[in-house]
């Protein structure tokens, strides 16, 4: 496993705490990662033995069962640790401060529990560790700005997506990006509207996309960068008003892009694969859809095969398994 980039508090899992402009190679994985999840400042994986790892911030116990991790004495952590003494763990979402994962059918929430987020209709602040919910087949996380129910900035506003038989959402909803078509905000979990059967759900920051069964692709929430429906701000006409965004409240299709196999959102943009075509829409000031003009706001990124730095492969002697 390979991370890159900022590393105060050790979430890049090199003990030598630096910036890393290239990838390097995560420390002390006795087993090979096979589902990763990124937060504000900790890193959390699934292995190929169904176990749990964590490591980076840990003030909120982001990095899992505060019994066993414990953040009286493990503030931070650039080595992963075993987030719990379960086992049997198959996919990782996290947002800013908290973190949730699938085991079996089960959903398990952890850190900072201020957000909503976790769908047990409580806005608490402590460091938590507790199972959720059960019958889902996915989960997602996502993180928004520091807002609260009593308007108090103090701590981040999360929402969360899991599948199950009633499709639920909870946590923040100020750009309908739970979809059930209002802006109000919910710690309570509440059914999709559309009576959709989803394969796939993924939040971004103020917008979420899904796949349903058929293969259709529909996103809902925030369109401030074309996020949630791949128009352009000057071309937005969803509030009836030409160039006035609007937050889309429930699912619609994006009419641009009919299908994908695959999804990744950020805070204002999106990105799906489709066989081997991968595109992107939104904002793109920092580069984020691949296209070198920032003022571009859709782009198909080249299909073209990548090597990662020589210098951060790992040597071929050193690998325990191919």
């Amino acid at each position: 496993m390979y991370c890159w980039g900022l590393d105060n508090y050790g979430q890049i899992g090199v003990v030598a705490s630096n910036n890393y402009l290239a990838p390097v190679v995560v420390a002390g994985l006795t087993e090979p990662a096979i589902d990763i999840a990124v937060g504000r400042s900790h890193t959390c994986v699934v292995t190929t033995g169904n176990h749990l790892y964590c490591w980076g911030y840990n003030y909120e116990s982001e990095l899992g069962d505060p019994q066993v991790v414990m953040p009286a004495t493990i503030n931070t952590s650039a080595t992963p640790l075993e987030a719990t003494s379960l086992d049997g763990w198959t996919h990782v979402t996290a947002g800013t401060r908290q973190t949730c994962a699938l085991r079996g059918d089960e959903v398990w929430c952890w850190g900072q529990h201020g957000t909503g987020g976790f769908g047990t209709g409580l806005w608490g602040e402590s460091g938590v560790w507790e199972r959720v919910a059960t019958g889902a087949s996915a989960v997602a996380v996502a993180y928004n700005a520091t807002i609260r129910p009593d308007n108090n900035e103090q701590v981040e506003f999360d929402h969360a997506c899991l599948i199950n038989v009633r499709r639920l959402v909870h946590g923040d909803n100020r750009y309908g990006q739970l979809g059930v078509g209002t802006q109000s905000s919910t710690a309570v979990p509440t059914e999709i509207a559309g009576g959709h059967t989803w394969s796939k759900l993924v939040a971004g920051a103020h917008h979420v996309c899904g796949v349903d069964e058929a293969g259709a692709l529909e996103c809902w929430g925030s369109t401030t960068s074309g996020q949630a429906n791949g128009i352009e701000l000057g071309q937005q006409t969803a509030c009836g008003v030409p160039g006035e965004a609007c937050d889309v409240l429930v699912p619609a299709a994006v009419p641009t892009v009919a299908s994908a196999d695959e999804l990744a959102l950020g805070v204002g943009h999106t990105c799906t694969r489709a066989g081997t075509a991968i595109t992107c829409w939104g904002e793109n000031g920092q580069g984020q859809l691949g296209a070198a003009d920032p003022a571009m706001r859709r782009a198909s990124v080249p299909a073209r095969g990548t090597r990662w730095p020589t210098s951060a492969v790992k040597p071929r002697a050193a690998r325990a398994r191919d």
